[in-house]
């Protein structure tokens, strides 16, 4: 009896399994070639993740290069008015003194050293001016070397 109890329990059990893989079938694996897919995929899209945040970054420094040149270029204008403005009133103050000889001589050198002081204070203006287009148009090459590398990235 022991002996077919236990032959009995074990049918049981092979039977449980079988009913238990009908059931529960394990997925088909997945073929070497698509893992390799899935797997280029996520390294394509976290390279693009990157890239447009790159790209984004690059976009916020260009607005914020931009804003910078803006604000530089009105205090350029501003200089430019002024500087127009006490140019025309120093011309004035020194006709008006060209007949008192002694007057004259030292307006002139008055005026001789704020003109300087404006044209220095003019030409360093226009120096950042300068200097921050050209930092622009390197933001904005690099922004374009992203964008490009981020389409030929997701074309891929």
């Amino acid at each position: 009896m022991d002996g077919n109890d236990g032959a009995s329990m074990e049918d049981e059990e092979i039977s449980d399994e079988a009913v238990s893989e009908l059931v529960d079938p394990h997925p088909p694996a997945i073929p070497p070639m698509a893992s390799k897919l899935v797997e280029e995929y996520k390294e394509l899209k976290e390279e693009a993740d990157q890239t447009d945040e790159t790209i984004d970054a690059l976009q916020e420094r260009v607005a914020e290069l931009q804003g910078q040149l803006d604000s530089k270029q009105t205090e350029l204008k501003e200089v430019r008015n002024e500087f127009d403005l006490e140019r025309e009133d120093l011309m004035d103050r020194i006709a008006k003194m060209v007949g008192l000889v002694e007057e004259s001589s030292q307006a002139a050198q008055n005026a001789q050293e704020e003109n300087e002081e404006e044209q220095i204070r003019k030409e360093k203006l226009e120096s950042e001016v300068s200097l921050l287009q050209n930092q622009i148009v390197q933001v904005q090459m690099a922004l374009k070397r992203e964008q490009r590398n981020s389409e030929a990235t997701r074309s891929r």
